[in-house]
């Protein structure tokens, strides 16, 4: 093998590393969240309705560019029933307040609690898209579109 491929090989490896590493899972039971607005919202009540999770930082440029994707999407389904809560970790108060901020969100966003652990999150951003229950449907790893947002929410909205 020569070396060019063999650098290729390597990095289609790694790559394939990162995509299967840590197979999403359903929402796990017993998370409680405290949104940066003080209200809390526990994994149960997230499981009454289609559910997107988004899990980042606010120091991520990927996430810093889904941002504004993110809201035109929560803006056309927060009134169809379908839930969104960001997640970011890594981050202070401060830093989350100047990223909501900077890009007008307005959906829930809370400080990471062990969901990012638990749904086997080791790169950022990862978006997921759950079924009504709780039951995972797809993720999206880096910046979300809101072309993809917008499909995979009619289907997790659509059962």
């Amino acid at each position: 093998m020569n070396k060019s491929a063999g650098g290729f090989a390597f990095a289609l490896l790694l790559t394939s590393s990162f995509v299967f590493a840590g197979q999403s899972k359903d929402l796990p039971d017993n998370l409680t969240f405290t949104t940066m607005d003080g209200k809390t919202i526990t994994s149960t009540a997230l499981k009454a309705s289609p559910l997107v999770l988004m899990i980042g930082a606010a120091w991520c440029s990927e996430c810093r560019r889904e941002a504004p994707e993110v809201q035109r999407a929560y803006l056309l389904y927060r009134d169809k029933g379908v839930g969104f809560l960001c997640v970011l970790g890594n981050s202070t108060d401060p830093d989350i307040r100047d990223f909501m901020d900077s890009y007008g969100v307005t959906y829930p966003v809370a400080r990471d609690n062990g969901i990012a652990d638990a749904l086997g999150v080791r790169v950022i951003p990862q978006t997921f898209f759950f079924f009504k229950g709780g039951v995972f449907s797809k993720k999206i790893m880096g910046a979300a579109t809101y072309k993809e947002l917008v499909s995979n929410i009619e289907k997790i909205s659509a059962r």
